[in-house]
């Protein structure tokens, strides 16, 4: 049964880039806003600075910058399906930093009281441990509202038969599937929970092998146990789950890439925790599936307290961090 109060996705434009790459998501967003009753509310932001830019560029939009960034987001949606979304919102920021701009945009979502962001991401594998500069790479790690991601190879599915739903056992990780069951049951999807047990590859004698092997078989026991009983209190929700606890040598993020193609998952739901902001980045599973997902990715991201205060003042704007920044892209 839908609720009759609708509520919004928020969706992230950049009217920059080829329209053909939001293709997936517009079907994605219309699953999800059929579904559940949400209204779709295309958002761009754009930055009043000129710094940076070329001249020509200046020229372009002479003293009405405003009207530019209409028209140009006006353009870019006429190139897409968007007659039943609703009118668009363009906001502006005084940087042109992706993080300051990812915060402005968290910031109306959260304001508007929207249900979840959408978004198209090319994240790419890379060997820089400082990945700060993707907008919506900052906008995972900002954003209190739930982000959905998707790679335009992406292929949007009408149905989410099954949903995975990794977790660690962590408040957080509880957290977020509070927050998703109503999603959840709208779609009428089954949830597989899962949680691995990493182990390092190493060489030990047959005595030594034998204990720790009975140590890692109760570690199963006890998580498979755990997730049964998360299981159980689904039921009461009417909600079918199945859970899968895998002992693995593989990275977190490449064994949930693997459980998605095997179960052949339509949306994989990531629970995002960060540090404080100065110090934040993509956590290496987020980033690692985003990469590799072959589905729609749904990243909630839980924020502390002191993060979350310093985003309000938005006290991410230090030259450190714009350096930063500069180097990541």
């Amino acid at each position: 049964m839908q609720s009759s109060k609708k509520q919004t996705i928020i969706w992230a434009v950049n009217p920059t880039k080829n329209p053909k790459d939001a293709k997936e998501l517009i079907k994605e967003m219309k699953v999800w806003s059929k579904k559940l009753n949400f209204d779709v509310q295309p958002v761009a932001v754009f930055s009043k600075l000129k710094t940076g830019f070329p001249a020509q560029l200046n020229l372009l939009w002479g003293n009405n910058f405003e009207e530019f960034a209409k028209s140009t987001f006006d353009n870019y949606l006429k190139k897409l399906p968007t007659k039943s979304f609703l009118k668009p919102q363009i906001l502006y920021s005084n940087s042109l930093s992706n993080r300051s701009m990812a915060a402005d945009l968290s910031s109306f979502a959260k304001k508007v009281n929207a249900a979840m962001i959408f978004a198209c991401t090319r994240v790419k594998e890379t060997k820089n441990p400082i990945r700060l500069g993707g907008f919506a790479e900052s906008l995972i790690t900002l954003s209190s509202v739930p982000v959905m991601l998707m790679n335009p190879s992406v292929e949007s599915k009408a149905n989410k038969k099954t949903i995975l739903f990794p977790t660690n056992f962590t408040p957080e990780s509880q957290q977020s599937l509070v927050e998703i069951k109503p999603w959840v049951t709208e779609l009428n999807s089954k949830v597989i929970l899962f949680n691995q047990i990493q182990f390092p590859e190493y060489y030990t004698y047959d005595t030594v092998t034998s204990k720790i092997h009975n140590i890692l078989k109760e570690t199963e026991a006890l998580r498979r146990e755990s997730l049964e009983n998360i299981s159980h209190d689904l039921s009461k929700d009417q909600i079918k789950s199945s859970v899968i606890v895998a002992r693995s040598h593989n990275y977190l993020g490449a064994q949930i890439i693997e459980v998605a193609r095997k179960n052949k998952v339509e949306l994989i739901v990531i629970t995002n925790t960060t540090g404080p902001l100065y110090q934040s980045i993509l956590g290496s599973v987020a980033k690692d599936v985003l990469v590799r997902a072959k589905c729609p990715v749904l990243v909630l991201n839980h924020h502390h307290e002191e993060k979350t205060k310093m985003l309000e003042k938005k006290d991410f704007e230090s030259e450190m961090d714009f350096r930063l920044e500069e180097l990541s892209n």
